[in-house]
């Protein structure tokens, strides 16, 4: 009987391999797509103007240091 194992983990030549199979479905779909498109076909519905640009802010989060060693 076949046991599993619970932490199995796809890594090296096995994860490049399924990252290009990924990869390659994602570049045929957009062929696909781009087929069935028209360039004639483009409606403009509507321009607004966005509200007010927002501002950055970022909470800035110390990490911890190693102490120094005398």
């Amino acid at each position: 009987m076949y046991k599993r194992s619970k932490n199995r983990r796809i890594n090296g030549r096995m994860l490049e391999q399924i990252m290009h199979d990924v990869l390659d479905g994602m570049q045929y779909i957009t062929r696909q797509a781009g087929r069935r498109s028209s360039l004639g076909k483009l409606q403009i519905l509507g321009v607004e103007r966005s509200p007010a640009a927002p501002r950055s802010v970022a909470n800035i989060i110390p990490f911890p240091r190693k102490p120094d060693k005398d």
